[in-house]
């Protein structure tokens, strides 16, 4: 958040300071934190509410540890809430106010930004595709599974004038949540792995999950920007259509741009296969992260990454911690493939297997 002040933040939150102090205005914002035990010294403590606590309790010991400042509810304050030790800034919604800085500071940098969304996969195909971009760019990407509406925010209050890239994981559990974190993210490359049956339960048919997932497409809405989609997959080939960009497909059964061909898996699973004429060897098992390969590649070339430093970055990449991971130890071979399960994600594990 360089070059952002406290004031800044006020203006584009309209949010209304209580107990102000002399000069704060122009005083830095050197980030916003959530968690009051890991606030830095100037950086502003957001006080998010869930189901199962509130920030607001918490805003004291952010002061104690150097908060600068606090955005809080108008409604806690009129409710009686306040602190001892800093200025607050009263808003309707702290997370709202959170989504609204990170949309101003991405505003401010011109960069190519990757969304990465679909049912399973996404944190392996973010990993790969910042992999293959950091081969040419300076990316900034969104930590571990940090996709919601919160995490995506707080990633890109990092978003500085040294990166030249930025891979954003985007989650849907309910309608509405790609077309806010895409209002926030403002991504000029979206890919759409798949659509399955991950929150059915929420959107109660994978048609309904298609309705979710597919509102990466409608913002994709003109020439600038990009969609790059599973053409191999019949409920996301079938929503191609909500798109007014740019479209390129990728897969291995169906024609597309970027095809993969003869695809062999080794004794360990992991994929070999050409594409576009260029061998590629995996050393993370799996035809479904092939998928995955395929779609970074993909961002890589659109995003002019050489086919030799892909394949380098795709030949390197290695499974992520609980995702596709294989273990040894003692004569046995463990399957690590616990992270998060859905019935796609079990299936691909399943074939793995």
């Amino acid at each position: 958040m360089k070059g952002i002040t406290l004031d800044d933040v006020r203006r584009w939150t309209r949010g209304d300071w209580r107990r102000p102090e002399p000069g704060m205005d122009c005083r830095p914002a050197r980030g916003i934190c959530t968690d009051s035990r890991s606030i830095a010294r100037g950086e502003v403590f957001a006080a998010l509410r869930g189901p199962d606590f509130d920030g607001h309790e918490f805003v004291d010991g952010a002061f104690q540890r150097g908060a600068s400042a606090a955005i809080v509810e108008r409604a806690w304050m009129a409710g009686g809430g306040d602190c001892r030790h800093g200025p607050l800034l009263a808003v309707d919604s702290p997370l709202a106010a959170l989504g609204v800085v990170a949309r101003e500071n991405r505003k401010r940098f011109c960069l190519p930004v990757i969304a990465v969304v679909g049912s399973s996969g996404k944190t392996t195909a973010k990993e790969m595709i910042a992999a293959v971009l950091a081969r040419r760019f300076n990316v900034l990407k969104t930590p571990a599974s940090e996709n919601n509406e919160i995490g995506v925010p707080k990633a890109l209050l990092h978003l500085g004038s040294q990166h030249t890239a930025a891979v954003v994981e985007l989650a849907a559990r309910r309608e509405g949540d790609i077309e806010y974190l895409c209002s926030v993210a403002r991504p000029t490359i979206g890919v759409l792995l798949n659509i399955g049956l991950a929150h059915v339960g929420i959107f109660k048919s994978v048609e309904g999950v298609a309705k979710a997932k597919g509102e990466l497409l409608d913002y994709i809405e003109d020439e600038s920007s990009l969609a790059l989609v599973n053409a191999d997959d019949r409920v996301v080939a079938k929503g191609t259509k909500r798109t007014k960009g740019r479209l390129l497909g990728f897969g291995l059964t169906r024609g597309s741009h970027f095809s993969g061909e003869g695809l062999v898996l080794d004794r360990e699973g992991c994929g070999h296969f050409s594409l576009q004429d260029n061998a590629i060897d995996l050393k993370i098992p799996g035809r479904h992260n092939v998928y995955n390969a395929l779609a970074a590649a993909a961002v890589g070339r659109v995003c002019g990454v050489s086919w030799a430093d892909a394949r380098a970055a795709l030949g390197e990449f290695k499974p992520l911690a609980m995702r596709s991971e294989i273990l040894r130890k003692n004569g046995i071979c463990v399957i690590n493939d616990c992270y998060n399960a859905n019935p796609g994600s079990l299936s691909a594990a399943l074939e793995l297997l």
